[in-house]
């Protein structure tokens, strides 16, 4: 019986690292020393809230791994936290963020196997919902052997790059909107002519 377990063994690790697992929300997160962060004094300090995401999908173990909607707003969520943009009130933020995974183009195999990922991103006033940034965002990258020497596994990294270069591409415009932000971050005053 212990010498069946024993050559059952290496068959079984095999078989637990081909079943295919979801991208980690921390490994496409952007890392927080990549960022300085938004302090007090930018306009998105605290400011945005994220909505539900949308577009994503639930990994089949038996099949490929793929971004699930729960993983993909975690890791938004944690990237925006890092940043300084995220607001620890939600109800109250001045911005609410929309995000709907459009594609995540996968290959079907090989040993570098290359991930692009199209998400669309809407930020808008929560006062009003006026939209501010209403972007499909692009972000690529690749896994090697030297990643994983397991397909699938190789895939899920793979997945992951490709979500954290796409979230790291929205943060950047995310900084380039800071300064249109301040001014627009409140819904303009209703005219006195118009209550006349």
């Amino acid at each position: 019986m212990i010498r069946v377990l024993r050559h059952a063994a290496p068959i079984l690790l095999i078989a637990l690292a081909a079943c295919a697992a979801p991208a980690a929300p921390d490994r496409m997160a952007v890392p927080a020393a990549q960022w300085g962060g938004g302090g007090a004094g930018s306009p998105l300090h605290r400011a945005i809230a994220v909505a539900p995401v949308g577009g994503g999908e639930e990994t089949d173990p038996m099949w490929t791994s793929e971004v699930g909607n729960a993983e993909f707003r975690q890791a938004l969520e944690l990237s925006l936290e890092r940043r300084g943009y995220l607001s620890r009130d939600p109800d109250g933020a001045r911005f609410r963020l929309e995000a709907f995974l459009v594609e995540l183009k996968q290959p079907s195999g090989g040993y570098t196997l290359h991930v692009a990922s199209y998400v669309r991103y809407k930020l808008l006033r929560a006062a009003d919902n006026a939209v501010m940034i209403d972007e499909i965002v692009s972000g690529s990258a690749e896994a090697t052997l030297g990643d994983s020497l397991v397909g699938i596994k190789r895939l899920q990294i793979a997945n992951e790059k490709a979500m954290r270069s796409n979230i790291t591409a929205f943060l950047l415009r995310l900084r380039a909107f800071e300064p249109a932000a301040k001014s627009v971050g409140r819904p303009p005053p209703r005219s006195t002519l118009a209550l006349r």
